[in-house]
């Protein structure tokens, strides 16, 4: 994010070659190409990562981390094209039952970034009934609402996060309201919560920039801003 691509790429490299292949050195390695324009290498990423030790688990990171890259950088037709390849392939992992709660939301991301959002709902829903009041499943929920144009529900999954905010998780509860807000058109509100997130101790991330949760947000000055403290 920070223009450093040769650097990111040279870190991929290292870690490869110290841990071996991995889903993360992957990511990274994408990451870099698409800063650097060359969107046409990362086919080779992608499938090395689906090759690396931890694929079988990780491997919808490899698909939502590069596809929203890819998103973020102005490319929306290939990042379309890899979230629906992600979510074919990963269609058998979700159902073997070994799908994990991250792997899980992680499909439904997809899901909703090609626009299916009954059955991002449904992923989201399901995951609600087993592990309620999480932060990342409400969060997720509530923009799902906001996207399908139920600001109804989007607004009930909003209280829902302000009413069980918990101090230790560090603001991942109003980065959620905020990215809802965001969703509903509100980016006042947005970056009101957003800064809020920060205070009670939410981590500043390059993966902020390419932040699905926080894209209605993107090119505002005010969000610019944070994404580059350094200018």
């Amino acid at each position: 994010m920070i223009g450093l691509f040769e650097d990111e790429l040279a870190t991929a490299r290292e870690s490869a070659e110290v841990c071996g292949k991995k889903v993360g050195s992957q990511i990274i390695k994408a990451r870099a190409q698409i800063g650097m324009g060359a969107v046409d290498r990362i086919e080779d990423a992608v499938n090395e990562g689906l090759e690396a030790s931890d694929a079988r688990f990780r491997s919808p990171n490899l698909f939502l981390g590069v596809a929203r890259e890819l998103d973020a950088h102005g490319h929306p037709d290939l990042a379309l094209e890899l979230a629906e390849r992600g979510v074919v392939n990963l269609r058998e992992y979700m159902d073997s039952g070994e799908a994990t709660e991250w792997g899980r939301i992680r499909y439904s991301q997809l899901l909703t970034m090609l626009g299916r959002f009954e059955e991002a709902d449904q992923v989201l829903l399901a995951l609600n009934d087993e592990i309620p009041h999480d932060e990342d499943i409400l969060g997720w929920l509530g923009i799902v609402a906001a996207q399908r144009g139920d600001r109804e529900a989007a607004e009930r999954y909003a209280a829902m996060l302000r009413d069980v905010e918990n101090p230790y998780l560090r603001g991942w509860f109003s980065f959620y309201r905020a990215a809802i807000a965001a969703h509903l058109g509100r980016s006042d509100e947005a970056l009101s919560l957003l800064r809020g997130a920060f205070s009670r101790g939410l981590p500043w991330s390059v993966d902020l920039h390419s932040s699905l949760e926080l894209k209605p947000l993107r090119g505002h000055p005010e969000f610019e801003a944070i994404l580059h403290p350094e200018e």
